[in-house]
């Protein structure tokens, strides 16, 4: 049975952008994608909740919407993935999450609109949400970039309990699927790599990734996310892969002012992965 990737769609330019991306990350990873679209329905409050507008006429409309985008993007793509399409009614953090669980899909591909909204969509309760929540990998793709094939993923690494908090099996994953080298990404100022902790958690690293094409990269600044922005740039990464991590280092790295700078300026789409159960 063929894996799926699932895209969510709101039929603005940025979801089809990334949508776009997903059919083709889909092609290379013979794949299904499944199109999802959620409808909110306004609410007018008062002593009985009611909903505002004709649910009915929304609905069939977004119908049309997701058909003639399924018919053109079936004719855009040469040899394109089996493509479907859900909609579906409610929050869209709890069905995009509830279908995941559902169908164990390879990632969720969201699209952003860049530098200016990125932070709000990034940083907004609802997105904030998703990535907290979703069983899967989310993949964060800007408006601006195009799909390309994958062959260098980056993996970001603070090199602390690796074998509790890496989540190896499904890096692994990803690089065999797509054949892609993995680059560990380290971080420190003060070259504590060297230090006989730093040197163990490598080495058992190395050992996890021992069947996958991997190479370890240490660099030196004071802020993390502008290392790795500018080791990516340098070496034409594809992706970068991000593991949060429940003792803090997902809040520090979507609420912290220079983290927050990387995710806005990252010019690849960021894996956030699942956070570890």
């Amino acid at each position: 049975m063929k894996p799926t990737i699932i895209a969510p769609i709101d039929f603005s330019a940025v979801s089809i952008n990334a949508a776009n991306y997903a059919a083709n990350l889909a092609k290379d990873l013979q794949a299904n994608l499944k199109l999802l679209h959620v409808v909110q329905m306004p609410i007018i409050y008062g002593e009985v909740p009611m909903p505002f507008g004709n649910y009915e006429h929304i609905v069939d409309e977004s119908h049309q919407q997701m058909q003639a985008l399924v018919r053109k993007m079936t004719q855009d793509f040469e040899d394109s993935p089996f493509i479907n399409y859900e909609i579906k009614a409610g929050s869209p953090v709890y069905e995009i999450a509830e279908l995941a669980e559902k169908e164990h899909p390879l990632m969720v591909v969201l699209g952003t609109r860049g530098l200016g909204n990125l932070e709000r969509f990034l940083l907004g309760s609802v997105t904030l949400s998703l990535l907290k929540e979703s069983p899967v990998p989310v993949l964060v793709v800007a408006e601006h970039i195009q799909f390309k094939k994958i062959e260098k993923i980056g993996f970001a690494s603070d090199l602390a309990n690796v074998v509790e908090e890496t989540p190896d099996k499904i890096i692994a994953k990803f690089t065999d699927l797509l054949d892609a080298e993995l680059h560990i990404i380290h971080n420190n100022a003060q070259y504590h790599e060297y230090e006989p902790s730093y040197i163990e958690e490598g080495l058992l690293l190395d050992t996890m990734f021992a069947t996958q094409k991997h190479a370890f990269h240490f660099i030196h600044t004071e802020y993390t996310e502008e290392g790795i922005i500018r080791f990516a740039k340098e070496n034409n990464l594809d992706w970068l892969m991000v593991q949060p991590k429940h003792h803090g280092f997902f809040d520090e790295l979507f609420g912290h002012q220079h983290t927050r700078e990387f995710v806005l300026h990252a010019e690849v789409p960021v894996l956030v992965l699942p956070v570890p159960a």
